[in-house]
């Protein structure tokens, strides 16, 4: 299982979705991903793109990003992170979208301070 690392939502679990090859950014891994953006996540607007678990969203939230925007097309996937939003009590911070990362990219008027984009390995259509 997953959890928030720092912030408001500090220890606070979060589910992962039950999907053939998912593979969610460990928790030393993000911790050095927001290692290094620290300073960017205060008061950003954030996307994050094949979005899983929702786990990069949720920690920059959770760290005092102003939004996040979630984008996966994985039915589950968008039902875990509405889960997980709502648990950690940021979900009136977000916008979860079901719909093709590329489109989605392709589509949006939207502008983002920080994009998270970690797309299965084995999606190979997207390079």
């Amino acid at each position: 299982m997953l959890r928030v690392t720092t912030g408001t939502a500090k220890n606070k679990k979060l589910e992962i979705p039950e999907i053939e090859g998912f593979r969610a950014v460990q928790e030393k891994a993000k911790q050095a991903v927001f290692s290094i953006l620290e300073d960017r996540i205060e008061g950003a607007a954030c996307l994050d793109l094949f979005a899983g678990s929702g786990n990069l969203g949720i920690e920059a939230l959770s760290r005092g990003a102003e939004s996040c925007d979630f984008v996966d097309e994985n039915p589950t996937s968008v039902e875990i992170i509405v889960k997980n939003l709502t648990n950690t009590g940021l979900l009136e911070h977000a916008e979860v979208f079901r719909r093709s990362v590329v489109k989605y990219v392709v589509n949006t008027d939207r502008t983002y301070d920080v994009v998270f984009a970690d797309p299965f390995y084995h999606d190979t259509a997207l390079v």
